[in-house]
């Protein structure tokens, strides 16, 4: 798809919404994810520019356009009828992977060192051993 293919379905995915179509219509109209036309949608409302935008807003945007181009990665995967082409998919969504955990490590919602994370796992397990002990021997 052309950059002028592009956004000439962008404006109608625009339009579309504006005169009142569901998410699902707008998206099949448009041969698009109902997220994607969101987004497109949402670029559209926003004439502010991208310098004076919400941050979180422009953080969950590009996590959701990771997520997006995970899913996309994965449909070449395994649409895909050559060994390289399977191959670059899988290597192109392992990159993509990383760059989700960077967005998220780098706002603070995953911790840099993820051996951090050892105590949330393995505390389910910990209680659980500890109900059993209690339930064992009558404990109140």
């Amino acid at each position: 798809m052309t950059s002028r293919q592009r956004a000439a379905r962008d404006l109608r995915v625009f339009e579309a919404r504006e005169q009142g179509a569901g998410w699902d219509e707008v998206a099949a109209s448009a041969g698009i994810s109902a997220r994607h036309a969101r987004r497109i949608y949402a670029s559209f409302e926003d004439d502010e520019g991208p310098l004076k935008r919400d941050p979180v807003v422009v953080v969950e945007e590009l996590y959701l356009r990771y997520e997006d181009a995970y899913e996309r990665l994965g449909e070449i995967l395994e649409e895909a009828t050559h060994d390289a082409a399977k191959v670059g998919a899988i290597r192109a969504r392992l990159d993509v992977a990383n760059s989700q955990v960077n967005l998220l490590q780098a706002v603070g919602a995953v911790p840099s060192n993820l051996g951090q994370l050892k105590p949330e796992i393995d505390l389910p397990w910990v209680l659980e051993r500890i109900g059993t002990v209690f339930e064992r021997h009558a404990v109140p």
